[in-house]
């Protein structure tokens, strides 16, 4: 906002509210001669009606609904004239007083009342007056009120937005002040959303010293996470993290200390000379625990013969499985606990299908939890199988807000059996969730490629399992797209073993030799494929960084004016620096559990709505993730980012007719052997490499996974 003005008014009545956002639109009378009436919206709580407002904001001419005022912040002032006092004691935010008990109150203390008890004055009412109870809801009501306007005139000067200020307020209630201004770093693990970064601001503008010792103990434990967030390791070392924190000015008397603080109230966990965050430690025992001893329930014995089963389904199928394929077969209904593991080609989704199908008739009683780590994942098997598949984020029911599972120990899922797919994008920290809330499943089984990138945050669970020996391991050797003369498949097996072989880019794969002149090669190879009939969503570049010339953010900036140019038909919408248009390859940066769309799925944007159209006064975005339309607001803004080139990450567990991967000097840094596999096996028809073959030598030398350092082995091993 720009100029802010000041109104002061009365509330008429309540027009619309969003109770997930907080988001509120309502009718407003000015307190002028004219007492003129306006629309207010803004993020606020449910207000009472019948007490003087002072708003903050700014005005806003809409084309629709005339004159709004959207408001950034607001205070109270407590009603004195007599019939005004009466009113609002009578109101719903006192339940249990109505007209005559506030006229006998008013009546007997006076029309200042309301200020004397909001100013702490120690007031005695006589229970003649009102009643016990009813003193207490008056008491109470008052200070609520007012300890919220004062939370939200607090917290709004120290950076933080309404919404956030009234998760704080819900969190602390009346003490919310006082406990910030006491330790500010309590947020961390009381507020979702809300982390040391910010944290460490308040405490600036509180004046806390940098060498507090609240502030010392949350960036200890704050390093420890980022430290592992780097690596993929589920914890760091006492040498590691010293050496981390002395660049920031900590000593090493002063880390001793610390370390022992934080170690004191659980928040790092120490082992030897390893050093867990508390998320970590937690998540890794839950799940050696659980995998050391469950599925404890058993299957009811099958009353088929399962190798007739199988040769049935293949007749009606038309299919022929090899013999490691009905090995994997076999085991999902032998054994407890088993691992599905083959590269592209394989037939990995071919053998979910066959066990579903086959499990359904055999076993009809029991409950299927089909899941996969990502929306698209599990979109592309729901198509495969006859059956729900869903992402584990809404099997365990994940709430967006706190940052909670719905589904838990206390309140588990019902499904008897338990399957993953691209099980290697599964990190620690959502397993353990997922091991809570399925306490009485009877066979698990997970299908991932165990040389494709691990998971994004710490935890490198499909290589431990497999070395676990608790599980069956089923590793499917034949190619099947490699027998029909595949080279992205052959290309791919050479890079798994560390070796880039130009020499084996052709057929469907092309290796262009560039680096200057990158973005010009790019753009002829994309604007080609268009030609040839191909659309945009059959497109997809993958590069291993957003920053640089030739970077994520670059080479999007790029397409998108050879894809998607500007057009008089076409609306635009600057958001920071990127400049979405309608009809713009959008991807989702993070989980919308309530608009059903998630991480890595990528949609078409279809609308800008302006503010000026819009009953809130903002700009409004409407994007077709395949059929599923949102409607993104400001707020929402920050999850989408363009699609035409898109980190390797993003891509995993996605497939596309044609992936363009972009490996030059810049990029050398982050390429490395599995990112490389991965980016390879995204393609389904075409492969083209854009490049300087030294950075694609690089990468297939270079196995970073080795650094990935976790103790899961041991512990299901009973050796820690």
């Amino acid at each position: 906002m720009n100029l802010l003005y000041e109104i002061e008014g009365y509330l008429t009545r309540l027009i619309f509210e969003n109770e997930h956002t907080d988001y509120r639109v309502y009718l407003f009378k000015l307190d002028d001669l004219n007492e003129k009436q306006l629309t207010i919206n803004g993020t606020l709580p449910r207000l009472p009606e019948d007490i003087k407002y002072i708003l903050s904001g700014e005005y806003q001419e809409h084309p629709r609904y005339g004159m709004q005022f959207t408001v950034a912040s607001y205070r109270s002032v407590l009603p004195t004239e007599e019939s005004m006092v009466v009113k609002f004691l009578s109101s719903s935010l006192f339940p249990g007083i109505g007209l005559k008990s506030a006229q006998k109150f008013v009546d007997a203390y006076g029309s200042d009342i309301l200020n004397r008890i909001k100013n702490g004055e120690d007031v005695y009412i006589n229970p003649k007056v009102l009643s016990v109870a009813n003193q207490q809801v008056l008491i109470e009501g008052i200070r609520d009120h007012v300890n919220l306007e004062e939370a939200i005139s607090f917290f709004t000067t120290k950076g933080l937005g309404v919404r956030m200020v009234m998760k704080i307020e819900r969190m602390y209630g009346k003490d919310a002040i006082a406990k910030i201004s006491e330790n500010p770093y309590i947020m961390i693990d009381d507020i979702d959303g809300i982390g040391f970064k910010t944290c460490d601001q308040i405490a600036l503008q509180l004046e806390f010293p940098l060498d507090h010792p609240f502030r010392l103990n949350a960036l200890l434990i704050y390093e420890t996470m980022q430290q592992c967030m780097e690596t993929g390791s589920t914890y760091t070392t006492v040498e590691s993290l010293q050496a981390r924190l002395n660049k920031k000015g900590m000593d090493a008397d002063t880390f001793e200390t610390t370390l022992e603080n934080v170690i004191y109230d659980k928040k790092v966990i120490q082992e030897e000379q390893r050093l867990y965050h508390h998320t970590q430690h937690e998540a890794e025992v839950v799940c050696a625990n659980y995998f050391s001893q469950n599925p404890r329930l058993e299957l009811d014995p099958l009353e088929f013969d399962l190798d007739e089963l199988i040769e049935t389904y293949e007749e009606t199928m038309n299919i022929q499985y090899d013999e490691s394929q009905k090995k994997a077969i076999n085991s999902f209904f032998l054994e407890k606990k088993s691992i599905i593991t083959g590269g592209p080609g394989t037939g990995k989704t071919t053998i979910i299908q066959a066990i579903i199908y086959l499990f359904r008739e055999c076993y009809p009683q029991y409950e299927l939890a089909v899941c996969a780590p990502t929306g698209r994942a599990a979109k592309r098997l729901k198509e495969l199988v006859n059956v729900d598949v869903t992402t584990i984020h809404s099997l365990l029911e994940w709430d967006l807000e706190s940052n909670t599972f719905g589904r838990n120990e206390s309140n588990p899922v019902l499904s008897d059996i338990l399957i993953i797919d691209e099980f290697s994008m599964v990190d620690s920290w959502t397993m353990a969730a997922l091991c809570k809330a399925t306490p009485r499943v009877r066979r698990i089984l997970f299908i991932g490629d165990q040389d494709q990138l691990p998971s994004v945050a710490p935890g490198f669970l499909i290589r431990d399992l497999i070395a676990s020996n608790h599980f069956v391991v089923n590793v499917l050797d034949v190619n099947y797209r490699q027998a029909s003369g595949s080279q992205i498949i052959e290309l791919a097996h050479s890079v798994r073993q560390g070796i880039f072989d130009k020499e084996l880019c052709k057929g469907e794969i092309r290796f262009i030799q560039t680096s200057k002149y990158l973005l010009e090669h790019l753009t002829q190879v994309v604007a080609s494929a268009l030609d040839t009939g191909y659309n945009i969503s059959d497109i997809q570049v993958l590069a291993t960084k957003y920053n640089g010339s030739q970077g994520i953010d670059t080479l999007n900036f790029v397409l998108q004016k050879l894809c998607n140019p500007p057009a008089k038909d076409k609306r635009e919408l600057k958001i920071g620096y990127q400049l979405f248009r309608e009809g713009d390859k959008i991807l989702q940066l993070k989980n919308q559990p309530d608009d059903h769309v998630y991480n890595g799925d990528i949609g078409r944007l279809v609308e800008i709505t302006l503010k000026e159209e819009n009953s809130d006064n903002k700009n409004h975005m409407i994007v077709d993730f395949e059929g599923t339309i949102v409607e993104y607001t400001p707020d929402m803004f920050i999850n989408l980012k363009h699609a035409y080139c898109m980190s390797v990450h993003k891509a995993q567990g996605s497939e596309y007719p044609i992936v363009i991967m972009v490996g030059t000097k810049q990029h050398q840094f982050m390429m490395q052997r599995r990112l490389l596999y991965t980016a390879i096996t995204r393609s389904s028809k075409a492969l083209i490499l854009m490049g300087e073959e030294a950075v694609f030598l690089h990468g297939a030398k270079n196995d970073h996974s080795n650094e990935i350092k976790t103790t899961l082995i041991e512990r299901m091993s009973f050796d820690l």
